[in-house]
């Protein structure tokens, strides 16, 4: 395990698979968005990096950047303690089932596996039966969107797990002066490049009278090869 914290004890460990470096979107933005707010708050919490694919001078800038982070496994979440426990993970071994117990444990769902594979055409039957684990395990469920809600309990999760709420994911409007040139005739689209995120809706939107000037730019990058 790596860590730049000096003590076990906190108020409140984040269990995340991201953090905001070269996330754009997704769990980054939670990340962002939650240290923040924690900050301001004054709780003393430890950022656990697990199952990451993070290179080696990320690991290191992220050391830099955040105070009290630990990177490695399931297993070594046992040197460190907290009432409350934040997950934003989608792959886990049984050894962490034995860790939250007696914790208050909240579970963020970015994305709900079981529509991952149907939309993709993928077999992931390992990892929604993890992803189902973990949701009767928990004691509450966050989900990201009213979609991802009407998804839960189209496939009966909440009779895994009642205790479901939404917050939104997604970063503050903010209020700029117009700027003129190309970026003002410029569609963009940030994400997987997936079926159930749509991307191929910007490019409809060329088909639009007021459209018909701009151009295109996409970001992101296929769920499966």
């Amino acid at each position: 395990m790596i860590t730049n914290s000096t003590t076990s004890n906190y108020d409140l460990i984040e269990v995340s698979n991201e953090l905001s470096i070269n996330r754009l979107g997704g769990v980054g933005s939670v990340i962002e968005n939650l240290a923040s707010g924690f900050d301001a708050l004054g709780v003393h919490i430890l950022w656990y990096l697990v199952d990451h694919s993070y290179r080696e001078n990320e690991i290191n800038y992220i050391l830099k950047k955040y105070p009290n982070v630990a990177i490695g496994s399931d297993n070594d979440l046992n040197i460190f303690n907290a009432p409350v426990v934040h997950l934003h993970i989608y792959n886990n071994n049984p050894a962490i089932f034995t860790y939250l117990k007696n914790k208050k444990v909240i579970y963020t769902i970015h994305s709900l596996l079981v529509c991952e594979a149907l939309s993709n055409d993928v077999d992931m039957s390992y990892g929604i039966k993890q992803q189902e684990n973990m949701i009767a395990a928990c004691d509450e469920i966050v989900l990201v969107s009213k979609a991802e809600l009407e998804c839960y309990y189209q496939f009966n999760y909440h009779t895994l797990n009642y205790n479901v709420r939404v917050i939104h994911n997604g970063l503050r409007h903010i209020n700029r002066p117009k700027t003129d040139g190309i970026l003002k005739k410029t569609i963009g689209f940030c994400g997987r490049l997936v079926p159930r995120k749509r991307p191929e809706y910007v490019h409809m939107l060329l088909t639009e009278d007021d459209f018909r000037d701009c151009s295109v730019m996409i970001a992101g990058r296929g769920f499966n090869p």
